[in-house]
């Protein structure tokens, strides 16, 4: 799948102004681009170890962007107040943005969360998949193994080995169709 990140945030109508972090990547040219789905009902059970890995890759240069796609009318908690506190709480420092109209979320077949997207330098999404092999009820640890070992590959400019695990979590709540 190609893609330009620019021009998929500006159809899909994820503005700066929906961004509820500090966090900037200033004028460089990002390696390689990363979107992830977070809500307040990620199954992440550790949001702030999620920070720490992103910190880490955004130093190497990797554009981190976290992206919520819930309905905000039906999910308030969702909106640019819960995504501030969550962010906060869990230290987040890379842009936090709004799919309103969840037209990103569908133009990618992001179906959970978290649903993580990784890009290369050309823009060609390279991973898509879990975190690691822990989900909500098996009882695996925490490690970040799958999506550190994409971004390794991905920045030695080397392609993400198959398979990739597919995410798991709870369903995107979408707005209801009339």
């Amino acid at each position: 799948m190609s893609t330009d990140w620019d021009r998929i945030l500006k159809e899909c109508s994820v503005s700066e102004e929906s961004e509820a972090t500090t966090g900037d990547d200033g004028d460089r040219e990002p390696q390689s681009l990363l979107e992830v789905y977070l809500t307040r009902g990620d199954v992440i059970k550790g949001r702030a170890f999620f920070g720490e890995i992103a910190s880490s890759y955004m130093a190497k240069g990797v554009a981190i962007r976290g992206i919520v796609s819930n309905d905000v009318e039906s999910y308030p908690e969702d909106g640019p107040e819960g995504m501030k506190d969550q962010a906060s709480r869990a230290g987040w420092t890379f842009p936090y943005l709004q799919d309103r109209d969840q037209s990103f979320a569908k133009h990618l077949g992001a179906v959970c969360t978290p649903d993580l997207f990784l890009f290369d330098r050309d823009n060609v999404l390279v991973y898509r998949g879990a975190f690691d092999e822990s989900s909500p009820k098996n009882g695996v640890p925490l490690t970040g193994d799958h999506l550190i070992r994409a971004l390794d590959f991905t920045l030695e400019g080397s392609e993400v080995p198959l398979p990739h695990r597919r995410a798991i979590g709870c369903s995107i709540k979408w707005i209801p169709q009339a």
